[in-house]
Order: structure tokens, then sequence, then C-alpha cells
């Protein structure tokens, strides 16, 4: 089997799999999209953002948490994101669970409590800045023509000239088979790597600074953690279960408490990726957003410069002829 053959049968796979795992979700409405359209929770959510929200068991959420709901004042078709900052049991059964609610943004908690059955889902993702695209589609009839309808004609049409002329097709037929018998494929390995670590030099330069202040630390009540990379900064800490964020401009300080004798985790990464996917990544690993904006934007620019590293040995050959 050719190597492309097999690595667009494994593409396949992945996007066979990627949605048998996703539309069962997506059908049955547990899993939501929700285009953020107000700067309440600002900036690990900025408006333009599409939050995916996950349904979950209002037991399961708990203080921190970015949870999802229905407007308390009753207005249809319209859901809050908001952060739990504190969780009441009530004293019967009529009561029930509810919890406190505010935006990161916002000064105030919120001067209502959300019920457990107003409870849309929990924010478990964050895709950024495709809200605006989304939004300026289902509002302008002008983008839907220019980017869905004509483009679909375009590919109709010369569908049709083709198939209305048999010897178009055929020598089309017989052109794309004598490319696919005489294409062989090729990477200079040594252009790869030069052009990676080329393009990776700045991206490392602004990660060095947050990857010096990552880790486990102790005794930090009083001291202050010190932005002194080239551009803003998260700054991500938790301490006994408990992560906190916030964003340093350059050459801003801040103090961070540890509260405990095993000190806090702290984890920094320039302010590239949106807030959300760095403090996701923290909780998994506090070296891991620094680690990952040092490293996976050179290699996509990498990627990009396809045509330079990638060696066609077929128009070689016809050179050297």
């Amino acid at each position: 089997m050719k190597k492309e053959k097999f690595v667009r049968i494994c593409l396949l796979c992945i996007a066979a799999i990627a949605v048998i795992c996703i539309a069962p979700s997506l059908i049955t409405g547990s899993t939501k999209f929700l285009i953020v359209l107000s700067g309440s929770m600002d900036p690990i959510m900025r408006v333009g953002d599409v939050a995916v929200i996950s349904h979950v068991a209002p037991e399961t959420v708990d203080v921190g948490d970015i949870i999802a709901f229905k407007d308390p004042s009753g207005r249809e078709n319209v859901i809050i994101t908001h952060r739990i900052v504190e969780a009441t049991e009530g004293e019967d059964v009529t009561s029930g669970l509810s919890f406190k609610t505010k935006g990161d943004a916002c000064e105030d908690v919120d001067q209502f409590d959300v019920p457990a059955e107003d409870i849309v889902g929990k924010t478990v993702f964050l895709i950024p800045f495709i809200g605006y695209l989304i939004h300026y589609a289902g509002k302008t009839m002008l983008f839907l023509l220019f980017f869905i309808i004509t483009p679909a004609m375009l590919i109709i049409v010369d569908e049709m000239r083709v198939m209305s002329n048999p010897a178009i097709a055929r020598k089309m037929v017989t052109r794309e088979r004598k490319k696919e018998r005489k294409k062989r494929m090729k990477v200079n390995y040594k252009r790869f790597f030069s052009i990676f670590i080329i393009v990776s030099i700045p991206f490392l330069i602004l990660s060095a600074p947050s990857l010096a202040k990552c880790g486990t630390i102790k005794d930090m009540d009083g001291q202050e953690l010190k932005n002194e990379g080239l551009t803003s900064c998260v700054i991500v800490s938790s301490t006994t279960g408990k992560i906190a964020h916030q964003v340093l401009l350059k050459g801003n300080a801040t103090e961070i408490g540890t509260g405990t004798e095993d000190g806090a985790s702290i984890s920094s990464a320039p302010y590239i990726m949106p807030v959300f996917w760095i403090v996701r990544m923290a909780s998994i690993n506090p070296f891991l957003p620094a680690f990952i904006t040092a490293l996976i934007p050179g290699l996509i620019i990498s990627l990009i410069f396809y045509p330079v590293w990638h060696i066609d040995i077929r128009k070689r050959r016809s050179k050297r002829r």
C-alpha cells in the first residue's frame, strides 16, 4: 500500500471516530455551542468566542467551575455563562441545591441564585473568534452568497461541463492516473528542521521567562511575582485544588499566597493562546502552557512552509534530463 493512501485512510478513520464521538452528543443536545455576546467573563472568555457546553449533573459541579444557566429573568433563548463562587444546599427538599455565580470581569456577585434545574451545562472548551463568523453568517445573506452558494455553484457547473463531454472526462482521468504513477514525494528533513528552529526562536524567547516561573513554589506569602517577559503573560496558581488566574501586563507584578505548607503550583505562559486553554493545560501540568507556546506555533508555521521542505522527485528527474 502506498504511503499516501495509508495516510488518507488514517485521516478518514480519525475523522470517522471524531464524528461518531461528537455526533450523538450534538443530536441528543448534551453538547451545545454558545456564542459569547458579553464581556462579563473577560479575559477567559471574550466576545466572539464560542463556548462548548457539556451537560453535567448539578451535583458534580463545584466552586470555580464555569456553568451555563437559563436567564433568571425568564427571557427565552438567553443563556448566561458565569463562574460558581458558592454552592448552597437547602435545608429541605423544596429549596434544593442552588449556586451563587459571578462574572470574572464583574466586581459584584450576581444578585440572584441559580437553582440546579436551571443549569444547562458546564463549559469544557473554548473556540476563539469563530463566533464572529457564525454570527455574521447568520445575519448577512451576502456572506452566504459569496462564501457558500457561489463556490458550490462553480463546482457544480464545472462537474457538469466535464461530464457532458466524455472526451474531456477521459482526458482528465488519464491525466490524473499519470500523475499518480509519476508522482513521488520526499521530505527534506534537514530543511524542515532548519525552518522549525528558525521560526521557533522568537516563541522560545517569549516563553523562557514564563518557563522559569513554573513549578511548585513555597513560602510565597508576601512576595511578588513579576512579569519580566517581553509581552503580557497569564499567571495560573493552584492551591488545595483551587485554581486562580490573572493577566499581567509587561512589567507588572502580583502577590501570590500559598496558604498551605505544600506551597502553590504556579504556571505562567505568554498571552498568545486563549486564557481558557492556558488554565486547562495548567491544571494538567504547570509547565505545559509555556511549553506548548514555545513549540507548537513554530511547528504550525513550519507546516505552512510545506512547498519549501517538500521535494517532488519527478520534477528533479525531469530537470536532470
